[in-house]
């Protein structure tokens, strides 16, 4: 199932859907990074 960028942005969160705050700072970013290049 392909769905547009309009469907995704304007969509109601639910049940599927979880939006996620997009203001991280740089140095939170490359920690995550950095775990996940690290994962086996």
């Amino acid at each position: 199932m392909i769905r547009d960028v309009e469907y995704w942005q304007f969509e109601p969160e639910g049940q599927y859907l979880d939006r996620k705050s997009a203001s991280k700072s740089p140095s939170e970013l490359l920690r995550h990074l950095v775990a996940f290049a690290n994962a086996e």
